[in-house]
Parts: C-alpha cells; structure tokens; sequence
C-alpha cells in the first residue's frame, strides 16, 4: 500500500472528518480567555502544547474504538465499514504501537505543562481523560456499552475534560461561568451522539451491544437526546448572557449592539447553529417512532458537532472582541422602576491608565427596563465636550493626560424627567518607580528554578500598560531554558530554568519595564538573592 493509501486508511480510522469541529471546539476556551491578546507571546508555547496534546488524545480515542470494533463495523451497511477495512490495511499490530506512541506523548507534554506552569491538576485531568476514552471501547470497562455510563465517559472525555484542561492553560485558572459554559456546551453535544447511535441500532443490536437504543429503545433515547439539547443550549446561552455582562456587553463593540441588542445576537448565532441538528433528531424521532427505525443516511453527525461548535465559537469571539477593547467601569444593579428615569454610577471613582481605552458604564433604567427609551449626555469636566445618544448606557474615552475628571450623566425621558449621576476619574502615569521585583531560588547542585514576581505595589493603578522583558548577566544563552513570563492580575510572573553547574560567577537577572507612553526602567536582581 502506498503513502496516499496509508494517509486515507489513517485519515478514516482516526475519523478525521470530525477535524472541523474539534478545531472549533479549541477555539472556544482560548476565545474566553479574555486576557489573552496582553499575555499570548508568553503563553504561545504551553497552548501550543496542550493543543498537540488534545489532538494526540481525541486521535488515540478514534484508533483504539477502530481496532475494537473492527469485526462488529464490519457487518455494518454504513461508512463504519470502511473503518474495518482500513483497520486491515493499516494492521492492528502497527496502530496499537501507533496508540502507545501517542499516548507516552502526550503524558510527557501534560507533564511538561504541569511543571511549567505548576498546574498539576492538568495532570490528574489528562489521566481521568484517559482512563475514560481508552475505557470506553477497551474491556473489562467498554463504558459505551453500559448503558447511562456511555454519556458519562464520552461527554467527560470528548468535550468537558479537554475544554478544562485547554482553559486552564491559557488562564492559569477556570471561571466558573467559563465551567458553566462548557457544561452546556457539553450537554448540547453530546445530545447530537444519541443521532447517531439511533443509525447504528441494527448493528448494535445484533452485536448484542448495550448502547442507549438498544437499552433503552431508539425513540425514548432520542427524546431524552432533544431534551439534553434544549437542556444545553439553555445554559450555553445563559452563561454567554452572564460573561457578555461581565465584560461590560456588546455594546464595546458597537452602539447597535448595547444592551439587549447584543444579547439577542448571541442568542440567534447560538440557536442557528443548533436549529438545524435539532430538527434532524426531531425527524428521526418521527421516523423511529412510526417506522420502528431511523434511515441512516439522514445522519450527519460530524455536520451536526460542526454546526454547533461554530456558532458557539462565534458567540465567544464577539465576548472576545468585546473584552479586549479596555477596562471597564461596570454598572451596578439598580432596580427597576416604571417611567422614573434613574442613573447610578458604582463605584464612584475608578483609576485608569492614561493612554488606555476606557469604557465608562452607567446603569439607567425608564419607562423600558433597558432604559432605550431615554437621551443620555456624557459630559466630562476639561474641554472633552458632550456625547449624546438614545439609549447608549456606556461612554469609550481614551484619557491621554493625568489628572483627575469629573463625568457627569444626565439621562432624559420623552416627558423631560431627568436623573443625573456623577464619578471622579483618576487618569494617572504609571509610575515605574513603584514597580517591586522579587526573586526566588529553589534547586540544588547544577540547576536552579527562578521565579522573579514584578508588581505594582500601588493596588489602585492597574499594571495593564506595562511591558515586561528579561536578559541576563554572567550567564550564556545556552545555560537558561524553559523561560516563561506569565501576566496574573496585577502581576507578571517571570520563571526559568538555570544551569549553574559551569558558572563561577552568581548570574543576574535584568528586568526591563516599560510604559505605554515610552517610559523605561531597568532592574537588576542576583539570581543568588531569595525573598
């Protein structure tokens, strides 16, 4: 068999047409790391990483399910039986070797990532991972034939496990809406699975296979699957609703789409991209029920992930676009109260850098709950002028100069009742000379791990300007690796790896700082130093 022959037979036994939407399912928890632009040539190599690792993992799922299957996808009339043939052409020898490969790779770069950013929960999720993909087609456990324990291994290991895991790598940490998004996610697609498994009912059935339809019947699986969709799709949409208020809406985006216009468009990308497999299942929920069997044919799974990783991957980049824009002063909670216009500013004075975009927000409330229905005027002390538009509850200013500005608010109603609000902007510099590095030396004998913390020991300035690099002293390029400079909040954390066995001199570490606006300083620890 040639190369091109072994490509195809490795492309059908690895289920490569499900590419597209796993490719899409990674976009998504790196789309909500919303910190991400700031901070992604420092990350770009440990995501790299977990990215190879997922592939390596959900690939390895594929082969091992081919290679047990291989005699029952045989007697199948669908495309599953080209998946035996290509078992037989490959060699069940070689693609068990093949799984073994991968998997000691991927454990050695999830061990790597563990160590590197000292996240050894990504370990013990790779492991539970692993157990439940390979358990799900390998004997004694063969979780895809046990009923409500096939949900369990498929949904956890295809979809939850690696969105976290992915999640975890780029922040350093898990929201818990960003969870609470996953889990809708995860619920809504694996709905899809139970589609196809209905095509395979026949098959199953003969093989004396226990998966859901033949447990439990084609038409009570399928309509538990719909269930799971709407069940999903529900707290998809609601933790976008949720994470669209926590970075201050759409409306950063755009004015059209403030407020509930916003949330609408998530909310109709999200429905389109599952309105589809939803009336397909709804389709083969009727045939199974009056026929006593689905048409395989009418099953286009891969199609059907696709089209939802999609539109939920769409949903998040207008999250993502939204988040990156600047800081945001976030209104506060005000109840609503029929035809009293009111405006509420919380917290009343906020810090910002100079240079930054800033989005100022206002909670306002008429004879529309969204407040649509009133003028709003921004009016900010200093020659900035007025900004006036209907129902436009944030402001965008880029504040250049240090100082303090006083914002005032006044929203109007159709009848001339006014309600007005005020905050004090503090715009400062940052100062570098309030800037703090801190070392710490762990290691023994011929290497030594760094770990340098540069913060801003005033809490009120946000370090979002600031740029940070290293170099060393006494020390050759080749004798330090695995440097990392990692942004968390306030800080940027600096780690690298330092061989120290061929030095007579201590090595020193040079921070360089810089602003915004063109202000540097440099800082220079001994690595011999420790805090």
């Amino acid at each position: 068999m040639g190369r091109t022959g072994v490509l195809r037979a490795y492309a059908r036994v690895a289920r490569l047409e499900y590419l597209p939407a796993e490719l899409l399912l990674i976009l998504i928890p790196l789309l909500l790391a919303f910190e991400l632009p700031h901070a992604l040539g420092n990350r770009l190599t440990s995501v790299a990483e977990a990215v190879i690792v997922f592939f390596l993992l959900y690939l390895t799922g594929f082969i091992v399910n081919a290679i047990t299957d291989v005699e029952v996808d045989r007697t199948y009339s669908t495309f599953k039986s080209s998946v035996s043939e290509a078992v037989e052409r490959l060699g069940r020898r070689r693609l068990s070797l093949l799984v073994v490969v991968q998997v000691l790779a991927a454990l050695g770069l999830s061990l790597h990532l563990a160590w590197l950013l000292q996240q050894w929960l990504l370990l013990g999720l790779v492991g539970l991972g692993l157990f439940l993909g390979l358990g799900y087609s390998l004997p004694p456990f063969q979780f895809k034939t046990a009923g409500a324990g096939h949900g369990l291994a498929l949904a956890l290991s295809a979809f939850f496990i690696p969105m976290v895991f992915l999640s975890i790598v780029v922040t350093n940490s898990v929201d818990p809406l960003i969870l609470l998004l996953i889990t809708g996610f995860t619920l809504a697609q694996y709905a899809l699975e139970f589609g196809n498994q209905a095509a395979d009912f026949e098959q199953d059935r003969k093989a004396d296979l226990s998966t859901p339809p033949v447990r439990y019947s084609v038409p009570s699986t399928l309509s538990f699957g719909l269930v799971l969709m709407v069940l999903g799709v529900a707290l998809l949409v609601g933790s976008l609703f949720a994470l669209s208020s926590s970075v201050g809406g759409l409306g950063r985006l755009h004015p059209a789409l403030a407020g509930v216009n916003g949330l609408l468009l998530m909310l109709v990308i999200v429905l389109v991209g599952y309105a589809g497999p939803f009336r397909a299942m709804l389709h083969l929920h009727g045939m199974a029920i009056l026929r006593g069997e689905v048409d395989p044919s009418v099953v286009r799974h891969a199609r059907w992930q696709a089209a939802g990783s999609l539109s939920t991957m769409l949903a998040c980049a207008l999250l993502f676009g939204a988040a990156v824009l600047g800081p945001v002063v976030a209104p506060p909670a005000v109840p609503f109260v029929d035809e009293v216009p009111q405006v509420s500013f919380a917290p009343d004075e906020v810090w910002v850098n100079a240079g930054d975009a800033t989005i100022l927000a206002a909670a306002t409330y008429g004879d529309t709950e969204d407040g649509s229905d009133l003028h709003t005027d921004w009016v900010i002390a200093g020659g900035f002028g007025t900004y006036n538009q209907m129902g436009q509850r944030s402001y965008n200013h880029t504040f250049t100069t240090p100082g303090d500005y006083q914002v005032t608010v006044t929203v109007t109603d159709g009848a001339g009742n006014r309600a007005q609000d005020q905050m004090v902007v503090h715009v400062v510099q940052l100062d570098l000379a309030l800037v703090s590095v801190t070392v710490d030396k762990r290691g023994l004998n011929e290497q030594m791990n760094l770990t340098l913390v540069v913060k801003n020991d005033k809490e009120k300035r946000s370090p979002g300007s600031l740029e940070v690099s290293v170099s060393y002293r006494n020390l050759p390029a080749d004798l330090y690796h695995n440097e990392q400079i990692l942004a968390h909040g306030q800080e940027w954390v600096i780690r690298a790896t330092v061989d120290v066995s061929a030095l007579d001199t201590a090595p020193e570490v040079v921070v360089h700082l810089q602003t915004a606006n063109g202000q540097e300083r440099q800082m220079v620890v001994s690595a011999t130093d420790g805090h």
